[in-house]
């Protein structure tokens, strides 16, 4: 069992500027649980990306794993994306988290 939330929205982002959070998986479980992949979808818009590559990484019951995205575009508008995680869970091993930004 986990916690994902299902949006990111990294707001009004400055044109040519990075800007960085963090989407956090709660393991709410009573056992460990396994993140396998994270990946930005290859139908998001160009800007999103994660910080650093994300390896495999097993974290205990009641713990919490934050996983680094950002955003920088250099043209003005809306942006959408998604960032797709796979866990292992038997309730739900793939999922989605919507990502958006505006820029001025």
């Amino acid at each position: 069992m986990f916690e994902l939330p299902t949006r990111f929205d990294f707001g009004v982002v400055p044109l040519d500027t990075a800007a960085m959070g963090s989407v956090e998986v709660e393991n709410t479980g009573t056992e460990s649980c396994i993140l396998n992949l994270a990946q930005v979808a290859t139908f998001s818009d160009p800007g999103f990306s994660l910080v650093a590559p994300l390896e495999s990484i097993t974290f205990a019951s009641g713990s919490t794993y934050a996983i680094e995205v950002q955003f920088q575009t250099a043209f003005p508008g809306t942006y959408f994306g998604t960032l797709d995680v796979f866990l292992s869970s038997p309730d739900s091993a793939f999922n989605t988290v919507s990502m958006t930004a505006r820029t001025p």
